[in-house]
C-alpha cells in the first residue's frame, strides 16, 4: 500500500501496521521544505510533494481491490444533486480518517491542518491549528475589514485530533480534566510553534508524574512487598536517579533498592534529595521527546525533539537469537524438540552496520507540511 502512493510521487509521512499519513492538501502539488526529500523548492531547497485529495482518493480505489472483504461491507456516503441524495460508496480498505476534519470549534475560522508530529514509532500526535479571521473596525464611519496581525497570529490554537496514548501511562493528577494528555500535547505544540499560550495556569501539571504499570513481569512485582501478580504498581522517577514504588495509588512508598518505606517531596532540600520526584510536566516532556533508537536522520545523526525530516532505520547487527513460543521448551517425553528460526525467533540486535538498512521512511517532524491519514 505505501508503494502505490510513493510510485505516484507521493510521501508517506509515517506508517503503522494498517494506516499510512500521506502527504497531501485540497489541490495538491505544493512542495514542501523537508530535510531528505526527493522534491525540489523554487529557493533550492529539498523537500516533499503533496498529493491531491482527490489523487489520494483514486489511489485508495486502486487498493481496494486487495480487500477480502465483500463490496456490500463498504462504507458510503451521500452526495446532493438538485436537492436529491444519491448514495456514493467509498473504499473500505483505506478508510478517510475522522482526524482529517477541522474540529467543531474551529468551524467559520481559518484552519489549517491537519498536521502530523512523530518522535517514534506509535507516538504520534495528529493536530490542527486554529487561525484567528479578520475582523471589522470602523475607519471614517464605515466599515473596513482587517486581516489579522502578527500579533493576533500568535493567539493562534493547536488541537490534537488523534493523540496516541503509546508510552502515557500517567496518572492524572489531582485537578487534571479527564482529557489532561490532549491538553498538555496541545500546550507544547502550541510552544513548538511560539503561540502566546498560559500553560502556568495547568498547576497540576506540576505534581508528581506518578506511572501506572501492570505486574505482569516477575522483576516488577519484587519491587515493593505488597505486590500481587497483575496487581497495578505506581513508580515515581526520582529527579536525580531511583525510583519509588507503590503497590496501588496513595498506599504505602517503598525504596526498591533500600529495601525501606519512604516519603517524597516535590520541593526538596538543596541540594535535592534521593526522593524528590520529577513532576508530570518534566516527564512528560521527556516522553514525548523521546527519540526513536533505531533511526538515523539523513546526515546520519542522532534525531532529537527538533529533528525536522524523514529518518532512516538506523543499522544493526544481530548479536544472538532468542526462541520464544512452544520451540523453545523440550518435548515431554525427553526428547529435544526442533527449534526452528523465522517468527518464532527473536533477533537481540545492536547499533552497527548492516546494508541492509532499507529505505524506510517516516518522519519526526512535519508541521510545514498538512497529512491525510488514512488507515
Amino acid at each position: 500500500m505505501r508503494g502505490a502512493f510513493q510510485h505516484a510521487g507521493g510521501t508517506v509521512a509515517y506508517w503503522d501496521t494498517d494506516s499510512l499519513f500521506v502527504v497531501a492538501t485540497p489541490t495538491g502539488g505544493e512542495v514542501f521544505p523537508f530535510a531528505g526529500g526527493t522534491e525540489t523548492t523554487e529557493d533550492g531547497r529539498p523537500g516533499v510533494k503533496a498529493l491531491s485529495y482527490a489523487h489520494v482518493h483514486d489511489l485508495r480505489w486502486k487498493i481496494e481491490v486487495l480487500s477480502p472483504y465483500p463490496a456490500e461491507l463498504r462504507p458510503h456516503t451521500y452526495q446532493w444533486v438538485d436537492n436529491i441524495p444519491y448514495r456514493v460508496e467509498l473504499p473500505g480498505l483505506l478508510k478517510w480518517e475522522p482526524e482529517n476534519e477541522p474540529p467543531p470549534d474551529g468551524w467559520g475560522l481559518p484552519v489549517e491542518g491537519p498536521f502530523l508530529d512523530v518522535n517514534r514509532s506509535k507516538s504520534y500526535r495528529t493536530y490542527h491549528i486554529i487561525r484567528p479571521g479578520p475582523h471589522v473596525e470602523i475607519h471614517d464611519g464605515k466599515g473596513v475589514v482587517v486581516p489579522p496581525s502578527r500579533e493576533d497570529l500568535k493567539q493562534s490554537r493547536v488541537r490534537v485530533t488523534n493523540p496516541s496514548m503509546a508510552g502515557i501511562t500517567f496518572l492524572p493528577p489531582p485537578g487534571a480534566p479527564d482529557n489532561y494528555a490532549e491538553v498538555l500535547m496541545e500546550d507544547l505544540l502550541a510552544e513548538y510553534h511560539q503561540f502566546d499560550h498560559s500553560s502556568e495556569e495547568l498547576a497540576w501539571r506540576h505534581e508528581p508524574g506518578l506511572s501506572a504499570v501492570p505486574g505482569t513481569r516477575v522483576e516488577m512485582i519484587d519491587t515493593h512487598p505488597d505486590n500481587r501478580p497483575h496487581s497495578k504498581i505506581i513508580i515515581g522517577r526520582g529527579l536525580l536517579g531511583g525510583n519509588l514504588v507503590s503497590a496501588h495509588p496513595g498506599g504505602t512508598w517503598y525504596d526498591p533498592e533500600a529495601g525501606t518505606q519512604v516519603t517524597f517531596n516535590m520541593d526538596g532540600p538543596a541540594p535535592f534529595d534521593y526522593h524528590t520526584l520529577r513532576t508530570l510536566d518534566f516527564e512528560f516532556r521527556r516522553t514525548l521527546s523521546a527519540p526513536p533508537s533505531n533511526a538515523l536522520t539523513v546526515d546520519g545523526e542522532t534525531p532529537g525533539r527538533n529533528t525536522f525530516g524523514i529518518l532512516r532505520p538506523a543499522p544493526t547487527i544481530v548479536t544472538s537469537i532468542q526462541y520464544i513460543g512452544r520451540e523453545s521448551r523440550p518435548r515431554r517425553d525427553g526428547r529435544p524438540r526442533a527449534r526452528t528460526s523465522g517468527p518464532l525467533a527473536r533477533c537481540v540486535a545492536r547499533p552497527g552496520s548492516h546494508p541492509d538498512s532499507a529505505d524506510q521512511r517516516r518522519t519526526d517532524r512535519s508541521p510545514s507540511g498538512r497529512g491525510l491519514h488514512v488507515s
